[in-house]
């Protein structure tokens, strides 16, 4: 397992991994430092898994926070859906680009390091983005 210590400042926002809608503070930053990894592992897109463990636990928060079970049973449907088509890429310009299906959330360039996420390339075909409000996001490279 390789550290990268690639520091992102966005926000993930919804239940399962989106990200809200890019302002003009979400601009994208990630630390030259990968720790032996070349950035050039990380480019391409890589898709969210949504597995047992994220399911479960996206599923706790929405039961909180909505009594309705008809409401519920939409909301976590709509949080499947939702975490299927999420994608997020690094480009070969250096470039931080996050999805659902064919709509972009967020882009922004990878130059700088303020304090945020990590990621860690646990082989090459799966990252873990470490985020400290929402817990350990599994991206699997597409």
């Amino acid at each position: 397992m390789k550290n990268i210590v690639l520091v992102l400042s966005f926000a993930i926002a919804s239940a399962a991994c989106s990200q809200t809608s890019p302002t003009a503070s979400d601009t994208v930053f990630a630390s030259a430092a990968v720790d032996g990894v070349p950035y050039e592992q990380l480019v391409g897109r890589w898709q969210f898994v949504y597995d047992d463990a994220r399911r479960t636990a996206v599923e706790a928060q929405l039961s909180a926070k909505i009594s309705d079970p008809a409401a519920l049973a939409e909301a976590k449907r709509e949080a499947s859906e939702e975490a299927s088509n999420s994608t997020i890429e690094f480009t070969k310009d250096r470039l931080y680009v996050s999805r659902i299906g064919d709509k972009e959330l967020l882009r922004g360039p990878i130059d700088k390091a303020p304090p945020g996420v990590t990621l860690t390339l646990r082989d090459d075909r799966t990252l873990v983005m470490h985020d400290p409000q929402k817990g350990d996001l599994v991206f699997s490279r597409r």
